[in-house]
């Protein structure tokens, strides 16, 4: 079983759709932190619909499993990092429920 938590290689991005998705990621990451900080859960929902045209764009243009294996851990670490990013906001948006 391979775990692919780490932070994807921004230099290992063969496409847009993988920038755009990273770039995406990372500013709802951070702005969500801060809405989570000042309990404001709605915003950080919102955030998170935001991100649905970047991962609609990723998936409709990136092949994850592809032979290199370097690109494939980079990809599936990209993935990771949606994972991350929701759980960030569904932990702590139980907590008020």
């Amino acid at each position: 079983h391979c775990s692919y938590n780490g932070m994807p290689a921004v230099n290992s991005f063969m496409l847009d759709e993988e920038r755009n998705l990273y770039e995406s990621l990372t500013s709802v990451f951070e702005t969500s932190a801060r809405a989570i900080e000042k309990e404001d859960f709605m915003e950080a929902m919102s955030l998170l619909a935001g991100l649905r045209d970047p991962i609609d764009q990723f998936f409709g243009a990136v092949r994850v499993n592809v032979d290199e294996v370097v690109i494939r851990q980079n990809r599936l670490k990209l993935l990771s990092q949606i994972r991350a990013t929701f759980n960030q906001v569904a932990d702590f948006a139980q907590i008020e429920g």
